[in-house]
């Protein structure tokens, strides 16, 4: 077990988690802070099975094997004023190993004044 940090370097909500590499089961963290609270469009998918948790609440689950697809699940959450925790669990079987994540408004445009821990 070990921790690594993940970057988006495409900037389209990606991360990777692996290749060549079955059966893992891998979590992902991450503080977005927000200068007020708001309704937002949390968008979401894995390959494979995924869950995500804000602030500690799971807000979104399934356990479907499948490769991951941007912006296939919009939950709408919301961001509480200040600090926010992400956590996000991906299980992978066989195959690709990764997840979108990707927090918009409702035209799923990002927002320009949110902060996220690097």
């Amino acid at each position: 077990m070990s921790w690594q940090k993940s970057t988006d370097d495409t900037l389209n909500g990606y991360i990777h988690l692996g290749k060549d590499v079955d059966w893992r089961v891998a979590y992902a963290f991450a503080t977005v802070t927000s200068p007020d609270e708001r309704e937002v469009q949390l968008r979401f998918d894995s390959d494979d099975q995924g869950k995500v948790w804000l602030n500690g609440t799971e807000i979104y689950a399934h356990t479907k094997s499948h490769s991951a697809e941007i912006d296939k699940y919009t939950v709408l959450v919301t961001l509480k004023a200040g600090k926010n925790s992400i956590l996000v669990k991906v299980c992978d079987e066989e195959y690709g190993w990764g997840f979108y994540l990707r927090i918009t408004d409702q035209d799923g445009q990002p927002f320009d004044d949110l902060k996220f821990d690097k």
